[in-house]
């Protein structure tokens, strides 16, 4: 999710009690053309990062959601339109605390990730 002024998210955006952490050791982008063959990216440093996530009930169903930006160097190549929005470890409290969305919005720095071929 990229607009952060949708008004399908823009409350969720705004309550701290619908935030979340998406752990992830690593996330794929699928490669153009080559059927089901993904392109697998990782924080270099770290076994598990976590994505800004939100979430809400829809239709009786908890529905999550992560915040997307524009991709890094690492990533643009393979995935030009976005990227997961990583949190750094230290904003972790910061973003379920409700700090402003659009804080988070940028691309995590490509020199502190891996591009497994």
């Amino acid at each position: 999710m990229r607009n952060l002024s949708s008004p399908n998210w823009k409350a969720t955006l705004a309550s701290p009690a619908q935030r979340c952490l998406v752990p992830f050791s690593r996330f794929a982008e699928p490669k153009i053309g080559e059927g089901r063959a993904e392109h697998w990216f990782s924080v270099a440093a770290r076994p598990t990062a976590c994505f800004a996530g939100i979430w809400r009930v829809s239709e009786g169903l908890p529905r999550f959601a992560f915040l997307t930006c524009a991709p890094n160097p690492l990533v643009a190549p393979l995935h030009p339109k976005a990227m997961p929005v990583i949190l750094q470890e230290d904003d972790h409290d910061r973003w379920m605390q409700g700090a402003e969305a659009a804080e988070f919005a940028h691309p995590f720095p490509s020199q502190l990730m891996t591009l497994e071929t």
